[in-house]
């Protein structure tokens, strides 16, 4: 009787265990996203503190600005360098676009073109968009947290 009372608690501890583990399994999968998103983040946090310290002006060229070392002492190199976009290596699964860390100017009011580089609206003559930073793919978002929305989105 004390042996039923061990196998029935042991069985209903695995149950439990399988509900955890199917709950919090897919939280694993949330750095194929978070690559890509955290280096938009990266690189729009850089944006803004360029935007401080030149006046409320934002860069006019393709973003080498942001690595390159500034002559204006306490101005410059606001990244190290651009980070990789679609960096399959380093997330383990297939993105729409092999890895690049180009950055895409586009002028005032221009919708993404699917290059598969970062994008960058560098025209001030449409302030609404100038210094927009986005991932220029039209590609709809399969890993799990991207909502199904196209990467250009974000």
């Amino acid at each position: 009787m004390k042996m039923l009372k061990v196998l029935l608690a042991a069985a209903l501890a695995g149950i439990a265990l399988y509900f955890i583990y199917s709950l919090f399994k897919d939280l694993t999968k949330t750095e194929d996203l978070s690559g890509p998103m955290s280096h938009l983040g990266s690189v729009r946090s850089a944006l803004q503190i360029y935007y401080g310290d030149h006046d409320g002006r934002f860069p006019v060229d393709g973003l080498s600005c942001l690595v390159e070392p500034s002559e204006e002492p306490g101005k410059g190199r606001y990244l190290d360098k651009m980070p990789v976009l679609w960096d399959n290596a380093r997330s383990g699964r297939e993105y729409p676009h092999p890895p690049t860390s180009e950055v895409a100017a586009y002028p005032a009011g221009a919708a993404p073109t699917d290059t598969g580089k970062w994008g960058y609206h560098n025209d001030p003559s449409f302030p609404a968009a100038w210094g927009g930073f986005f991932i220029d793919c039209t590609h709809i978002n399969q890993v799990p947290g991207g909502n199904g929305q196209p990467w250009s989105v974000f």
